[in-house]
């Protein structure tokens, strides 16, 4: 991984995009996340890989998304912050 992050919680303002996961496998490896957002708020998040949305995420839900040679970002919806969660679950 790039950056050594592995895993974290972050806050995001509204209509707001962080990076979360930079991560820079090479070959056919993948590193497999889980994605939770806290549903403090209610609004749904858009997870992004590369900059184009792979998922829209409900409050109080997760996914697991995996990522090679690319970024993972989280857009906070319109009309509030957003907290979600990310975890590495491993190497596929």
């Amino acid at each position: 991984m790039a950056d050594g992050v592995r895993s974290g919680r972050v806050v995001i303002p509204a209509t707001e995009t962080r990076v979360v996961v930079l991560a820079d496998l090479v070959g056919n490896k993948k590193a497999l996340y889980r994605f939770f957002n806290s549903g403090k708020t209610g609004e749904a998040v858009e997870i992004r890989r590369n900059g184009g949305v792979v998922h829209s995420l409900p409050s109080k839900d997760s996914v697991d998304l995996s990522i090679g040679n690319e970024t993972l970002s989280v857009t906070a919806g319109a009309m509030q912050e957003a907290e979600v969660v990310y975890e590495l679950l491993g190497l596929v």
